[in-house]
């Protein structure tokens, strides 16, 4: 087991806690990380190494807490017997605890700087430790690294050292190099203060016989990274400028980023759109607080989200809603009367077209109705004053029957007359709509047309006058009289008619239209008798039923030996008549003019002799010629292997004649049977039933055949774990079965469904890095009896664009990755924090612990571009880290 503690120059931290900080009395700000091992951790070549200052990013397991200030217990005593002898009461609150003494521990200077010292000098310098508590502080010093060349003055190492409240005591500690280079070392100082119980103070000192120092700033040329510069040396101070100052290989390392958006009008807030991270504020950004929200409108500087709202179609505070709480109230007056509908009220700023600001209209849909409007007779409240048609009606008399006129005895007051009522009131016989002034009198026994109607004095009706009729005796009762014999009557008398002209009274289908029948008599009184009742008959010598239409006879009934019809084609052959089965003899059978039509065969040429002729061309007869066959479904006449039914073979033509060509399992049968020799869109059928979609297949690459079944792009939203497990994602999209970058994830249904079962069987898996469409990095793997994800491992790695991929340790190597961070298909080396992480491939997703997987909003895809490992923090910074456009997995 091995942990790691190390003094960072600018912070202070208590072992095993977060990261605090406090200044001490030099002015520096010292910071202290103890960082202690995760339980349970190994000390194997894999172990993830903390780099002190930043956390480790796969660290999950609580660091120790250092053991709390002791807190006195409660030994209050007994209350005292009074003199009397009697005991008091018993308080209900105990006292308070009284505060105990402690100890305060303040260190200064946090770092012993030297300079330059020749070989075989001796320089000092010191540290001094107060007591700004009101306990004694015990502290112990010890030189835990460096003392063969720096030393305690005056005290032995791990001495232990007491100094009273309010007082200091000074540490000497001297640099003794006996040859040139660069000298450091730590100081460990252990007090009694419960707040630093460990303190650690490093030692920095140079050695150089020639110590040239051009810019003056205590370090020779040979150890300064800039000798022309005083401000840069090591040990000085991180500035925020892109510039190394301390000498150290990096950049602004250990200084503050911030996230800083644009904000374009100056307002104050920045747009979530635009974004840049720096070590120091940037012109025309803005910080935004977690929390904050963002400038909604950033090209208008009295749009954001504390703007006061004003009444103008813009939401000026941001909150989604416009112009809400500054609006007024109008009312829509769709009959333009000045009057609004109480019903439909609206809010605006200023008065819509067609409303108005009263809303006092009882009727919106009638312009003449409003208050004060003038009443008329129409059955609405024109005024608006709850009453209707109020002294503007009419009377009106009941008209029952419905003939017009109305019965003076039912009458109502109305504006316009309702149904059933007239103004009218001089009906006799309201019941009757066939009885009223100037109605038809009909001959029925009634007065019809009320010949009293309006009489000043007595009235007798007259009763069917100028209403009879004649009728005619109809002695056989076919409806038809004799005009010999008449009477005048309302109705018919029994056994009269109301026509005459019966020729013939006794016979009762006899009379003027009667159906002329083929029965010797006048049927229809027209003087002729069985006129156009007779039927032509035609000689059928052939007794089949159909004559010939030159002998023809007219008769009542059909004679012997002929025929109704005279239709026959050959009266002397009695199979040839009309409606006769033709048959294929040369001969019209059927009678219609056409011979042997309908049962002509259409035979086609037959060139491969495999029994199924060419559709494209036929010929019609009674037998096949030569060659000839009656089948013409064959898609190949010049292939004796194509015909329908033939058997089939993945990829090659279309041999069974179904219109589809038969589909490979994978794009490796597709290159087996010599089908499939160029990279592009294949279709696939795994299980031979039918369920097949398309693929791209890498026809070219380590001997083709491969099949693309993942495509992750660069910046696409989503954990590449969770498509990599889960179900076809875009499967049936063409466009996005390419090489290149797409705006969308691309999974077929093979991972979850066919990987090595249902006999799909998965022998070689590849993972392909795309830039422009060209493979930049590539793994290839055993991937045979594996399953979804063993497959990407180091034991089954095949070969690989990183020549040290398989000589370096790892601490990941797996699709599952750091599941905590979502770090998938994940290569790295080794941990140190993030400044100091190591590793080949990764697939990002926001939300981890380093700058350099939080720069992209989606997943991002890092990769090592050259031939071994890179450190992912210094490439990301300095834009030697590759990004390629699509990550590709690819099977065999």
């Amino acid at each position: 087991m091995r942990c790691w503690s190390r003094a960072v120059k600018n912070r202070w931290h208590d072992p095993g806690t977060a990261l605090r900080s406090t200044w001490l009395g030099s002015g520096l700000l010292i910071a202290l990380v103890s960082w202690g091992c995760p339980q349970g951790q190994d000390d194997d070549a894999t172990s993830p190494v903390a780099t002190p200052g930043t956390p480790d990013p796969g660290q999950t397991t609580p660091l120790q807490s250092p053991p709390p200030a002791t807190t006195p217990t409660d030994t209050s005593p007994s209350p005292e017997p009074t003199p009397g002898g009697e005991t008091p009461e018993t308080s209900p609150s105990p006292p308070e605890p009284t505060p105990q003494p402690v100890a305060r521990a303040t260190i200064s200077p946090g770092e012993l700087e030297y300079g330059l010292v020749s070989p075989g000098d001796t320089a000092e310098d010191q540290v001094t430790i107060g007591n700004a508590g009101d306990a004694t502080l015990a502290v112990v010093a010890t030189l835990v690294s460096g003392s063969d060349t720096f030393d305690l003055v005056d005290i032995e190492s791990s001495s232990a050292l007491s100094i009273d409240p309010g007082s200091t005591l000074t540490v000497l500690v001297s640099f003794s190099p006996a040859a040139v280079g660069d000298y450091t070392g730590v100081l460990t100082l252990e007090t009694s203060d419960p707040n630093l119980p460990v303190a650690w103070v490093p030692l920095h000192g140079v050695c150089s016989e020639n110590p040239a120092d051009t810019d003056q700033d205590g370090y020779p040329a040979d150890v300064d990274c800039d000798d022309g510069d005083p401000g840069v040396h090591p040990g000085a101070g991180e500035v925020c400028d892109g510039a190394d100052q301390d000498c150290n290989g990096l950049a602004d390392d250990g200084l503050p980023f911030e996230t800083y958006f644009l904000d374009e009008d100056g307002d104050g807030y920045g747009t979530y759109t635009v974004a840049t991270v720096s070590c120091e504020p940037v012109a025309g950004y803005v910080l935004q607080p977690s929390g904050t929200p963002f400038d909604c409108d950033d090209g208008d500087a009295g749009v954001h989200p504390d703007a006061p709202e004003t009444c103008d179609g813009v939401d000026q505070d941001c909150d989604g809603s416009v112009d809400e709480g500054v609006q007024s109230t109008y009312y829509l007056d769709a009959d333009q009367d000045g009057h609004g509908d109480p019903s439909a009220p609206r809010q605006a700023c200023d008065i819509p077209d067609g409303y108005v600001t009263g809303g006092t209209d009882c009727d919106d849909g009638q312009a003449s109705v409003y208050p004060g409007a003038i009443e008329t007779c129409n059955e609405r409240d024109d005024d608006c004053d709850g009453d209707i048609d109020d002294g503007v009606t009419t009377t009106y008399f009941a008209d029952a029957d419905g003939d017009g006129f109305g019965d003076a005895s039912s009458q109502v007051q109305a504006c316009a007359a309702p149904v059933g009522h007239v103004a009218d009131d001089t009906d006799c016989d309201d019941q009757d709509r066939y009885t009223y002034p100037g109605a038809e009198e009909l001959c029925n026994g009634r007065d019809d047309d009320c010949d009293c109607a309006g009489a000043s004095g007595p009235c007798e009706p007259e009763i069917d006058e100028g209403a009879t009729t004649t009728y005619y005796l109809d002695s056989d009762g076919d409806g038809h009289g004799t005009a010999t014999d008449t009477t005048e009557a309302c109705a018919p008398p029994a056994g009269y008619a109301v026509t005459a002209g019966d020729c013939d009274d006794e016979r009762a289908d006899t009379y003027p239209g009667a159906e002329e029948t083929c029965n010797a008599f006048d049927d229809d009184c027209d003087g002729s008798i069985d006129e156009g009742v007779q039927s032509t008959y035609y000689l059928d010598a052939d007794a089949d039923g159909q004559g010939a239409s030159d002998q023809a006879f007219q008769s009542c009934t059909m004679p012997e030996g002929y025929a109704s019809n005279d239709q026959d084609c050959d009266d002397t052959d009695p199979d040839v008549f009309l409606g006769a089965e033709e048959t294929c003899n040369g001969r019209d059978d059927d009678c219609d003019t056409v011979v042997d039509d309908g049962v002509l065969l259409t035979f086609h040429p037959d060139t491969d002799q495999d029994g199924f002729g060419t559709p494209d061309d036929g010929v019609e007869d009674c037998e096949p010629p030569q060659g000839w066959v009656a089948n013409g479904e064959d898609c190949d006449d010049d292939n004796a292997d194509a015909y329908p039914g033939a058997p089939e073979v993945c990829g090659d033509p279309d041999l069974d004649c179904d219109g589809e060509t038969a589909l490979c399992a994978s794009c490796k049968e597709y290159r087996t049977v010599g089908s499939g020799t160029t990279d592009g869109i294949y279709w696939i059928d795994p299980e031979d039933n039918g369920g097949s979609f398309p693929v791209f297949c890498d026809m070219t690459t380590a001997g083709g055949g491969w099949t693309m079944v993942f495509k992750l792009s660069q910046g696409i939203t989503g954990d590449a774990y969770s498509l990599w497990t889960g179900p076809a994602v875009n499967e049936f999209d063409e466009s996005l079965l390419t090489s290149s970058y797409s705006s969308r994830q691309y999974v077929s249904r093979i991972p979850s469904m066919y990987w090595n079962m249902g006999g799909f069987t998965v022998d070689r898996a590849r993972v392909h890095l795309y830039t422009g469409g060209t493979v930049v990095k590539y793994l290839e793997f055993d991937a045979q009896d594996s399953s979804l994800l063993e497959w990407f491992a180091q034991s089954r790695l095949l070969s690989s664009s990183w020549t040290d991929i398989v000589s370096e340790t790892k601490n990941y190597f797996s699709i599952e990755g750091h599941d905590t961070l979502k770090r998938r298909f994940f290569i790295n080396r080794s941990y140190g924090g993030c400044p100091e992480d190591y590793g080949w491939l990764v697939v990002a997703t926001p939300g981890g612990g380093c700058d350099w997987e939080l720069a992209t909003p989606g997943a991002r895809i890092l990769y090592a571009p050259g031939d071994t490992y890179i450190n992912w923090t210094t490439a990301t910074s300095n834009g030697t880290v590759g990004f390629p456009d699509a990550m590709a997995v690819f099977v065999r």
